[in-house]
């Protein structure tokens, strides 16, 4: 199956409305590498903040405080689920 733009352009709408619908102040985590365009994506319709996780190096960029915040961790792919296993 081809996975086009504008199926990821509907996947990323009906991901920010879940988000709207059931968080009130979010941050976006996005998993670098592949869950840092999702991370950016979400948080600029959302106008969030983001911030990004090199889980390999244990490096964060992140320039806002998360008290009081729900953090939302995204990545581009689920496999296995090693990888979200692995930040718990």
């Amino acid at each position: 199956m081809k996975y086009t733009f504008e199926m990821y352009s509907e996947d990323i709408k009906a991901i920010s409305e879940f988000i709207k619908l059931h968080y009130s102040d979010p941050i976006i985590i996005g998993l670098v590498r592949g869950g840092a365009g999702i991370a950016t994506h979400l948080s600029n319709i959302l106008d969030c903040p983001a911030g990004y996780w090199d889980i390999k190096t244990g490096n964060i960029c992140l320039s806002c405080s998360t008290e009081d915040k729900q953090i939302i961790f995204v990545d581009d792919i689920l496999d296995t689920g090693t990888t979200f296993k692995d930040i718990q």
